[in-house]
């Protein structure tokens, strides 16, 4: 997160974070990371708004291909939930190239 924001300058002037993360397992461990990234981005980087996507890029991609597979894909957008199939592809191509991480 930090990093996000030393390399997007607009990010520094800005209260939110949008991110993604891929492969999002909540189970005990990954639960524990979430929460601690939520807890960091909010009391000791003054982040007030964050939205993140927790699905696979690979499926977003193929959802863009053969959008009849996937009616009810939901994301999260600039603030709000829309339909993946519904959105413009410039959109759809923003959430796709949007940084992805993992919890290992």
């Amino acid at each position: 997160m930090k990093a996000s924001r030393k390399f997007n300058k607009a990010a520094e002037e800005s209260d939110f974070l949008y991110d993604k993360f891929s492969d999002l397992h909540f189970k005990r461990e990954g639960l524990k990371k979430f929460a601690n990234l939520i807890r960091t981005a909010l009391n000791d980087l003054g982040i007030a708004h964050i939205q993140f996507n927790c699905i696979n890029k690979s499926i977003l991609i193929d959802a863009q291909k053969h959008p009849e597979n996937y009616p009810t894909l939901m994301v999260r957008v600039a603030g709000y939930s829309a339909y993946f199939t519904d959105i413009g592809k410039d959109i759809q191509d923003d959430i796709i190239s949007r940084s992805e991480h993992r919890f290992n």
